[in-house]
This record gives structure tokens, C-alpha cells and sequence, in this order.
């Protein structure tokens, strides 16, 4: 935390840490913004330290990236191929069976066109 301080005084922009504390109740998550204030001359003369609890925050991030998994464990357990686009066909989702049904990697086709693996249907001329 020194560092950071020290770091405000020099570069006279407030900056922000998080930290972890170990209380009787448990683990408990800060945010500490450290803001600059100036003096008459214009250099930094003190700093204001701002302090948020985010443990819940925390805990929802914790929570949501276990979902995402177990989502993604039974999204490529799946033996059909599932893509998945936002509304405008961009790919979202690419599991293991479209991986090897279309012969490309996840990581090729998410956040391309799906046009790119599948075209438009022709209409036919007659």
C-alpha cells in the first residue's frame, strides 16, 4: 500500500487497492481509493482514503465464474454441435461437437459472423 501512496503524491492521480482481511466472521473484501488533495501551491498535500466493503461483489464474481463452468461442462458434454449467436449472428457460444462437425476451434469462431460456418441459403433462379 505504501507503494501506491507514495505513487498519488508523485503522480497527483487518486488510484485504487483491493485487499482482503481475515475477521471472526470471515473473509471481508476492500476497496480503498486513495485520492489526492492539493494544497495552495498545487502539489498534493494530503490524501483522502476512501474504503468500500465489495465482499459481496466478490463472492457474486466467485459465483458466477463456478455457473459459467458448470454451464460450460455441460454445453461440450452435449454429442450435437450447439452455436449459439447474439442478435446480430455473431458466434457466443461454440462447443466441442461444432468443433469437430465444422473442423474449426472455439477460439477461431467465437466472436465472428456466423455467415463465416454457415452461408445464407440461395434462393433459386428459375
Amino acid at each position: 500500500m505504501e507503494g501506491k501512496l507514495i505513487k498519488v503524491f508523485e503522480t497527483r492521480h487518486e488510484t485504487a487497492i483491493e485487499t482482503n482481511y481475515q475477521t471472526t466472521n470471515g473473509e471481508r473484501y476492500y476497496q480503498l481509493r486513495i485520492v489526492p488533495e492539493f494544497g495552495s501551491d498545487k502539489s498534493v498535500e494530503t490524501v483522502l482514503t476512501i474504503s468500500c466493503d465489495i465482499t459481496m461483489f466478490k463472492r457474486t464474481v466467485e459465483a458466477l465464474r463456478e455457473s459459467e463452468k458448470r454451464l460450460k461442462s455441460v454445453i461440450d458434454s452435449v454429442f450435437d454441435g450447439l452455436i449459439i449467436t447474439d442478435e446480430s449472428g455473431i458466434v457466443v457460444t461454440f462447443n466441442l461437437a461444432a468443433e469437430r462437425i465444422f473442423d474449426h476451434k472455439a477460439d477461431e469462431i467465437i466472436g465472428k459472423n456466423i455467415k463465416l460456418i454457415v452461408p445464407e441459403p440461395q434462393e433459386e433462379t428459375r
